[in-house]
């Protein structure tokens, strides 16, 4: 017979009365044990249910059985406070960027949560900073994807200006990396078609240009040029170039930093010069045509 009871002793004999309570009593040491549940039920009341084999406690409605736990596995199955082995599905609420699923414990607004099916983000703060999308893509300062790449940096202030990386679907060449400002490339590191050679490319489409006319003054630019040879301090090599600050002078656009700059620190912040600059280039060019044409005159006199 299961140990189960309504918990009611009725008057009656000694026996009786001793009889019932020892049902009571059997019923409470062995948690209402029984194949079915109780027939007399009762707010927070515990049922080893030896049909399912789990142990269950009654909700506080007294309207329904709440899980516990496995009755035949250690600590009922429950991982304990220190840590333990999960051997089946651990699901948690989607949660969000403000209060994420998995959160870290006096910072609840800082971990794992789901912005929506397939997609994993990670919140710092309350705000989304990286996300892995259903195409497989990561996304890093932002939350959805607008540069087409498998690994996705945004800059700080601004989701679609960035890098990308592994990029092919916006260029006909193979893109290793590649750089956008408003959602427009502005240039990529990559190569072209077949080959194995690394080019390095600055975005230069027409429809990206106003043409206010052709390159004048070219000879005066290039005559304010002052090449030099000189030798790196660190590895002692030869080479040949110019100074960019000199340099600056003449090709503002080709010179990034400033003559002589230094950190908080006070140590130097070096200025930085393209290594091909379309602007020397476009003087040269316009140059020679001017020479060509002049020979030109020259010969036919």
């Amino acid at each position: 017979m299961s140990p189960q009871a309504d918990y009611i002793c009725a008057n009656g004999t000694g026996a009786a009365v001793r009889s019932d309570i020892n049902g009571q009593l059997a019923a409470i040491v062995s948690n209402n044990s029984g194949a079915t549940e109780p027939a007399t039920m009762y707010a927070y009341q515990w049922w080893a249910d030896t049909t399912t084999g789990l142990l269950k406690q009654r909700n506080s409605a007294n309207s329904a059985w709440v899980t516990i736990g496995t009755l035949a596995s250690t600590n009922l199955g429950l991982l304990p406070v220190a840590g333990g082995t999960m051997t089946g599905v651990l699901a948690v609420t989607a949660g969000t960027a403000a209060l994420p699923g998995i959160a870290v414990s006096g910072d609840l607004n800082t971990g794992l949560f789901s912005p929506g099916a397939d997609t994993l983000a990670l919140a710092t703060g309350g705000t989304q900073r990286a996300t892995l999308n259903s195409s497989g893509r990561l996304l890093v300062g932002a939350a959805t994807s607008v540069l087409d790449g498998k690994l996705e940096s945004h800059f700080t202030g601004s989701a679609d200006n960035g890098a990308i990386f592994n990029e092919t679907a916006n260029f006909a060449s193979t893109t290793f990396l590649a750089f956008a400002l408003s959602g427009t490339p502005i240039g990529t590191v990559g190569r072209v078609g077949a080959t194995s050679a690394v080019v390095y490319n600055t975005t230069s489409d027409y429809r990206l240009k106003t043409i206010v006319g052709s390159v004048t003054g070219q000879g005066e630019r290039i005559d304010a040029l002052k090449p030099i040879d000189f030798q790196w301090k660190e590895g002692g090599e030869q080479s040949r170039g110019f100074l960019a600050h000199e340099f600056q002078t003449v090709y503002a656009n080709s010179v990034t930093g400033e003559k002589d700059a230094v950190n908080a620190d006070g140590k130097p912040v070096y200025q930085a010069m393209q290594a091909s600059t379309a602007e020397v280039m476009a003087d040269l060019v316009a140059e020679i045509q001017s020479l060509r044409a002049r020979l030109s005159a020259l010969e036919a006199a």
